[in-house]
This record gives structure tokens, C-alpha cells and sequence, in this order.
């Protein structure tokens, strides 16, 4: 007999413990925080991978959920390890959406979804490069693409046929504007070196993407005595030195009106007189310095430095340094 009575007894606990818990639920499992990271990494990874979708809609949603991802502080901070993933898709979305015919003038719909394609995933890239901490996440290589896509967008003859051409222009402009100001300076320095020498032609000649990378380049070299902190001197000075091998190879002897050769050196002109000898303690990434015109440039530049402090009123003191660079209005 006194069994059952146990089993009533379980019964009424097992009753109680149910009210309990119909007051108060437990709360719901949280996921330990690397855990919950590791969750929103993966989340991200999928969510990229849907930009490049062929579906628009997917697409879309895609690049609207990356748009509530950057304003959510934790999120945007995974996401700065996934940079170059989304730009890369980004561009490639991008690429395939311009490869779309656009001369014809019946597709007045087909061009529509063009320019609004090309909108959205413009403003993504906006969204990216005007956050500091995300721009500094791009990769040399990745600032490479992008400089070199956009750029190659402001230059392409093909996007006159879309009716907002002249919006979208402005949306690139803007876009390489953040890119140049938000970016790691270093990395941005050896980014636009690396375009400027991709851009010319096999003679060493300029074309139109040269002359659009110089003046981001000038843009920025005005700016490095201020931002010298920031910079990494040694890579600088060995980006600097592989435009010039790069160079060399296309036009062993360029003019002294040849202007990436003196943009190049502009750069250089800048180290040399902001930090002074200082500068040729940072040549470590330099191999064969013998060979470099960066350190036969720097030696010609801190020993005309030094010659001319001591008679700065002479009108030779400031022939040493190349011609500035034109106006980049």
C-alpha cells in the first residue's frame, strides 16, 4: 500500500514544479559569447554569398541585412573580419550587373534595373568605406580591386546610356573620396602605387585611370607629414621602390616631365623632409639598395637638405625637390 501513496505524492510534486514553471519559464539558453561570434560569423559568411545571387530579390535582401548589420555595433565588429569577402562580392555583383547590354532603347526597364542595382550595391560599398574601423579592415590586394573598379567605372564610355549616369558618377566620386580619406593610410599609399603603375601603358605612357590615381595620390601626399604616426615608413618606401622596378621595366629612362615618375618621388620628397635623416633608418624592406632609386632619391634629398639650412636665402635652397604635382581641382 504505502507505494502508491509514494506515487501520489510524485504526482503532486510533479504538479507543483509544472505551476512553478508556467510562473516563471526559464529563460531562454543564451549561447556563450565566442559561440554567439562564431553564429554571427557564419550568419555574415552566408549573407555575402547571397549578394552575388542571380536573383535580384535575393540579392537585394542580402544587401539590406549587411546595411542593419553595420549599425549594430557587436555585429559590426564580426564584421570586420569578413571586409574583404563582401567587397569582393560586391564588385562581382557589380561587374556582372554592368555587363548587361545597355545601348538598346526598347530596354528602358532593363536599364532601370541596372542603374538601381548599381545603386544599391554603390551605397553598400559607401557604407563600408565610411567607417574607419571597417575601411582599415580592407586588405592591400582588396583596395587594389576596388580602387580599380571604381575608378574604371567613372572612365567607362558604356554607362552614358543609363539615364541617371550623371547620379551615379557622383556616387562613385564620393565613394573613392571615402576610400582614399578612411582607408589605412599605408595600405591605401601602396593600393593607389600599385593601380597607377597597373594603369600605364606599355610605354610607360599615362592614360586616363593614370591621370584619376594621381590625384588621389596627391590627395593624400599633401596630407603625410600630419599623418606620419599612422604610416608604416619601411613598407611605404619598399611600395614606393617596387612602383619604380615596375617603372623601370616599361620606361628605363623617363623625362623629368614624366608625371607618375614625380608623383612617386613627391611622396618621397615629403619623408625625406619631414623626417629628415631619420628616414634612412626605414629602408629595411628594400633589398638590393644599391639598385634603388628611393635610396639614391632620399640620400640627393637630405644632402641638399643639409647644404641648403645653412643658406635658406639662397635662391637654389628649394630646387631640390620635384615640381609639385598639378592642381587637383
Amino acid at each position: 500500500g504505502g507505494g502508491g501513496g509514494g506515487g501520489e505524492g510524485d504526482k503532486e510534486k510533479r504538479a507543483s514544479s509544472r505551476q512553478r514553471l508556467l510562473r516563471s519559464p526559464p529563460k531562454p539558453l543564451s549561447l556563450s559569447p565566442s559561440r554567439e561570434l562564431a553564429n554571427t560569423s557564419t550568419a555574415i559568411t552566408f549573407i555575402i554569398s547571397q549578394i552575388t545571387s542571380d536573383d535580384l530579390p535575393t540579392s537585394y535582401k542580402a544587401l539590406k541585412q549587411i546595411e542593419v548589420i553595420l549599425t549594430k555595433p557587436e555585429q559590426k565588429a564580426v564584421m570586420c573580419s569578413h571586409v574583404d569577402q563582401l567587397l569582393r562580392a560586391v564588385l562581382m555583383k557589380m561587374k556582372a550587373n554592368f555587363s548587361a547590354p545597355l545601348a538598346n532603347a526598347d530596354s528602358l526597364e532593363a536599364r532601370n534595373k541596372v542603374t538601381s542595382t548599381a545603386k544599391a550595391l554603390t551605397s553598400c560599398l559607401i557604407a563600408v568605406f565610411g567607417n574607419k574601423q571597417l575601411a582599415c579592415g580592407a586588405s592591400q590586394d582588396c583596395l587594389v580591386e576596388v580602387e580599380g573598379a571604381v575608378m574604371g567605372y567613372l572612365m567607362e564610355e558604356r554607362l552614358a546610356h543609363l539615364e541617371e549616369v550623371a547620379q551615379l558618377n557622383r556616387s562613385f566620386n564620393f565613394l573613392m573620396v571615402q576610400v582614399v580619406e578612411n582607408s589605412d593610410r599605408t595600405t591605401t599609399f601602396g593600393s593607389l602605387l600599385h593601380v597607377l603603375l597597373k594603369s600605364l601603358n606599355p610605354d610607360g605612357s599615362a592614360t586616363k585611370l593614370t591621370e584619376l590615381t594621381m590625384k588621389c595620390l596627391w590627395k593624400i601626399t599633401r596630407t603625410l607629414p600630419e599623418c606620419l604616426p599612422s604610416i608604416n615608413v619601411d613598407q611605404l618606401l619598399r611600395e614606393v621602390h617596387l612602383f619604380y622596378r615596375g617603372h623601370a621595366r616599361l620606361n628605363p629612362s623617363p623625362s623629368s616631365s614624366d608625371t607618375p615618375y614625380r608623383t612617386a618621388k613627391t611622396i618621397l620628397y615629403h619623408l625625406a623632409n619631414t623626417m629628415g635623416t631619420e628616414v634612412m633608418k626605414h629602408l629595411t624592406l628594400i633589398g638590393d639598395e644599391k639598385q634603388s632609386v628611393v635610396v639614391q632619391y632620399l640620400r640627393k634629398t637630405l644632402a641638399k637638405k643639409r647644404l641648403s639650412s645653412g643658406r635658406t636665402d639662397s635662391p637654389s635652397s628649394s630646387s631640390h625637390h620635384p615640381p609639385p604635382p598639378p592642381s587637383s581641382s
